[in-house]
């Protein structure tokens, strides 16, 4: 059985170094990339539910009246609250 060496070949260590050398810089922007997508992520929610509330707006104008107040209050005051949630997380609306 051969015997096991217990020193690393300059190579691997020098590939090893590399590696660590090179982590700050890609966790940067690692991070960076995460921040960029969940901006948009938030972007696009925001602007689906701004979708889905127009689309509800005009949904509710050819109901009677009485039910236009109550659906207003339901469904559109939903949408408003989860829009203002969203630009207080810090997304401009």
């Amino acid at each position: 059985m051969p015997a096991r060496k217990r020193f690393q070949p300059a190579v691997q260590a020098d590939a090893h170094h590399k590696i660590l050398r090179e982590l700050p810089e890609r966790m940067e922007r690692r991070v960076a990339n995460i921040h960029a997508r969940n901006e948009m992520l938030r972007a696009t929610e925001a602007q689906n539910l701004r979708i889905e509330r127009d689309r509800v707006n005009a949904h509710l104008h050819s109901m009677p009246e009485g039910l236009q107040r109550l659906a207003a209050q339901h469904h559109v005051g939903d949408l408003t609250r989860r829009i203002h949630k969203l630009a207080q997380e810090g997304l401009a609306h």
